[in-house]
């Protein structure tokens, strides 16, 4: 059994709930894998606005391409690329939280999913947009990467990609 704290105004309750075991995510089996680990520290690395960090996951010839860039027809390559896309996003963002939830591998793919926390600089917009985004490794690093506003459509091209 567990212990969960209710709080009623400024009154705290404990209470004794029966909480069914949850199932292990699918990158927990004891070992995070190589691969999720250094997909896991690059989000790390990203949330410090850590850029220079960030480049040690990256492979030197990494091909990125976020949401924006998807509509743009923009692909950010290299290291010079990479800092182009974080100063384009904390340009338009004065709080940028990307808040990864699930991690899940198949073969060299790292499939990512959660939201980020936004707000927007000058307007002040304050949102949560959900995504996913997807990795490819190679020798240890990120070579590719993309990221989808639709979660549902980066689970498929992550399936489809291991077909």
């Amino acid at each position: 059994m567990a212990s969960a704290a209710l709080v009623l105004g400024s009154a705290v309750e404990t209470l004794l709930v029966e909480l069914p075991p949850r199932p292990a995510p699918p990158y927990a089996h004891g070992v995070t894998s190589p691969n999720i680990e250094v997909v896991r520290r690059g989000y790390d690395a990203m949330q410090r606005r850590d850029i220079d960090e960030l480049l040690r996951y990256c492979d030197p010839e990494i091909r990125f391409v976020s949401l924006v860039g998807e509509v743009e027809g923009t692909v950010y390559e290299g290291p010079e690329g990479m800092r182009r896309f974080f100063s384009d996003l904390l340009g338009a963002w004065e709080v940028w939280l990307p808040q990864p939830e699930r991690f899940e591998e198949l073969g060299d793919t790292v499939l990512v999913t959660g939201v980020s926390r936004l707000r927007g600089k000058g307007s002040g917009l304050e949102m949560t947009v959900p995504w996913g985004q997807i990795f490819r490794m190679s020798a240890g690093k990120v070579v590719w990467s993309r990221i989808y506003s639709d979660q549902a459509e980066a689970r498929r091209e992550f399936e489809a990609a291991q077909a």
